[in-house]
């Protein structure tokens, strides 16, 4: 691990520290999320990358992947911010599929990983009303 943090620190707008402490945010809940170690250092250099702050980026990368596997009422017990999160995964799963058509299921007992989740609605993102990105950012 070790290696690979270095090496994408190295080759990109983050330090092998901000990764570090990035990974230490959130590595429990991408490991949860489906996410190999190459994966959850892809998402947390992409958003490093808009948001300048490896602490942030590793904290909304755990959220995120908290948000599409627990409920409102999980959130709450864990002490995370529950503020718009859906109050069942299967009402989660409807919403994020009407305002993106993107499924985060395989099917109806496996979750996608958070990175092919991200990755999906990433190619359809710009295409959605601003009304449908405002709803599933707030949802996810």
């Amino acid at each position: 691990m070790v290696i690979k943090v270095t090496e994408w620190g190295n080759n990109y707008a983050i330090d092998s520290a901000g990764l570090g402490e990035a990974l230490k945010r959130s590595s429990a809940a991408l490991a949860q999320g489906g996410n190999d170690l190459n994966q959850s250092i892809g998402m947390i250099v992409a958003a490093n990358d808009v948001l300048q702050d490896p602490e942030t980026a590793g904290q909304a990368l755990k959220t995120i992947a908290l948000r599409i596997r627990k409920t409102k009422a999980e959130l709450t017990d864990m002490g995370e911010d529950a503020e718009g999160a859906a109050k069942t995964v299967s009402e989660l799963r409807k919403q994020v599929l009407a305002l993106s058509g993107v499924d985060i299921m395989k099917d109806e007992n496996t979750y996608k990983s958070t990175y092919e989740i991200l990755k999906q609605i990433s190619q359809v993102y710009d295409k959605l009303t601003d009304k449908n990105q405002a709803g599933l950012l707030e949802l996810l």
